[in-house]
């Protein structure tokens, strides 16, 4: 009878174990910071057929997932050459985007948002630029 409740309270043991280990949530996925993207491009001219360039783009997320930077150099290289850069600021009404393009240098342009984070604004500092009016959610001028 001894032997009988002992078992018994080995199994429970047992079973409680297994039950605890079991309910442990699944670890959280890795977060992506950086992804990349490698295509091969001929439209901007930069090498012609049939020796495409094979650009490189460098994607850079916070810890919310947000893209905060993107590169693109002109192949996959060690002395590739960057064409083209962004760095995002993410502010409560608009994010600000200082680019660099190869061809023209530095530009930084806000890109305003409204409360359903529909994209109203994009504008230079000067305040040229697009601006958008919803109307039932569907871009209406």
């Amino acid at each position: 009878m001894q032997r009988s409740f002992k078992h018994a309270v080995l199994v429970l043991i047992c079973s409680k174990l297994i039950a605890v280990a079991c309910s442990k949530p699944a670890a959280e996925s890795p977060k992506i910071i950086q992804s990349n993207l490698v295509y091969e491009d001929n439209v901007n001219g930069r090498t012609p057929p049939p020796n495409n360039v094979i650009e490189s783009v460098n994607f850079f997320y916070n810890e919310n997932g947000r893209l905060i930077s993107a590169t693109v150099y002109d192949d996959t290289s060690t002395t590739a050459h960057l064409l083209k850069e962004i760095e995002l600021t993410y502010l409560s009404d608009k994010i600000v985007v200082d680019s660099y393009l190869d061809t023209i240098g530095n530009v930084t342009y806000y890109v305003g948002f409204n409360d359903k984070l529909q994209v109203t604004t994009v504008t230079l500092p000067d305040s040229n630029g697009l601006y958008l009016n919803y109307f039932n959610d569907r871009i209406s001028n």
